[in-house]
């Protein structure tokens, strides 16, 4: 039914002689005013969390898949009033030992307003794939940042997690839960931990606070990607990796990973994974980039029927040199074609590895009026439709 929605109102935008891709979205780039190395996550408000960096401080992904920049500033964007606030600059910290080099990832705790955010370098004299941690950051003082003294705070022991790459948080847990993706890489390693503050003091350094949740054992050199709970439902977790598999985890909600499946797997169609993002509705949505960097896509995994897991290319982005990467969606309980009130932003960089200062944006389109000879010919082609589905 969905596949058979998309084609009617690809007919009904193609009638209208109204360009769009892919059909019942409306596409937009937004313009950022800075580089943009990373988005995180928005909030309920739908403010946007990204990173910033300069264009010419670059660390490489593993596997020589690409290149992220060093995201040492956060900011905050509201789309109701356009303002970009900065919320932490590592310039601002050069005095201290360890700093926010190279933020990868941010969860919101919105009971209490406090951010945990992914470092894979909160130590520049380490290699960038050897010093991952997870810092807290909270407004102390009120004064719309987490960028004064005191207000970011490391909460996993150094080299806990080696990589980490992206982060999500249990909002129906008790205590603080975090599940954190390392982008380490190598066969069979680690690919997403479990941080529980079981004591219930603001860290995650206590013993067995930070689990190995997952590995899959795989004997191909792989690295995980992003990582997402299954919509509302906070005991499964999508996680994908490199190698183009997307997996889904199960537990009861005690945080022990009781099964584990390749939901979708097929390095054709899904390579180089990178970001994932849950919509309302449950579809998966994954960023995959090839080795020459010129292959990109964006794809849209759903159940047609359910236990059949369909691969559709929701977007072909191949129209630039470089490599996609993460998404975030904003508030919302619908993100169907023609029936749109979330929006999905995205990330991408270059082939020379400079980050633009745009995102991409999916969201609402408004449907043109089409005159007489559009809508004849798209009642017609979906009167043909109804006509081969026997309906």
């Amino acid at each position: 039914m969905k596949r058979m929605m998309r084609l009617a109102l690809g007919l009904m935008y193609f009638c209208a002689s109204v360009e769009a891709v892919p059909p019942g979205y409306g596409e937009t780039w937004l313009e950022m005013g800075r580089p943009v190395s990373g988005i995180f996550v928005t909030d309920s408000a739908g403010v946007l969390y990204y990173g910033s960096t300069s264009s010419t401080d670059r660390m490489p992904l593993p596997g020589g898949k690409g290149s992220r920049g060093l995201s040492g500033t956060i900011w905050a964007y509201d789309p109701a009033t356009g303002m970009h606030t900065k919320l932490y600059d590592s310039a601002d910290h050069n005095s201290d030992a360890y700093q926010i080099n190279s933020a990868t990832g941010v969860a919101i705790d919105k009971t209490v307003g406090v951010f945990y955010i992914a470092d894979n370098q909160p130590d520049l004299s380490q290699a960038f794939d050897m010093s991952g941690c997870v810092w807290r950051a909270a407004d102390n003082n009120s004064d719309g940042d987490f960028n004064d003294p005191g207000e970011t705070v490391m909460v996993t022991l150094f080299d806990d997690i080696i990589y980490a790459e992206d982060i999500i948080i249990d909002p129906d847990s008790p205590q603080t839960e975090l599940y954190v993706t390392n982008a380490a890489g190598s066969a069979g390693s680690v690919m997403v931990y479990r941080c529980f503050d079981s004591n219930d003091d603001g860290d995650f350094m206590d013993s067995n606070e930070v689990q190995n949740y997952f590995d899959a054992a795989s004997a191909d050199w792989v690295w995980a990607g992003c990582l997402d709970f299954n919509g509302s439902n906070t005991n499964e977790i999508f996680v994908v990796d490199s190698g183009g598999s997307v997996y889904l985890l199960e537990d009861d909600g005690n945080g022990v990973l009781d099964t584990w499946s390749v939901y979708f797997d097929d390095d054709e169609d899904l390579p180089g994974g990178f970001g994932l993002a849950v919509d309302p509705d449950g579809d998966v949505f994954v960023t995959a980039t090839d080795g020459t960097y010129t292959d990109h896509k964006l794809y849209e995994l759903y159940e047609d029927p359910p236990g059949t897991v369909i691969c559709s290319e929701f977007a072909d982005l191949s129209g630039f040199a470089g490599f996609v990467g993460k998404m975030a969606f904003t508030p919302g309980t619908v993100f169907e074609p023609g029936t749109v009130d979330t929006s999905l932003y995205m990330t991408y960089s270059t082939i020379t590895y400079q980050d633009p200062e745009t995102i991409k944006v999916y969201g609402q389109i408004t449907v043109p009026a089409m005159g007489w000879t559009g809508m004849l010919i798209l009642c017609a082609a979906i009167g043909f439709l109804l006509f081969k589905r026997g309906l």
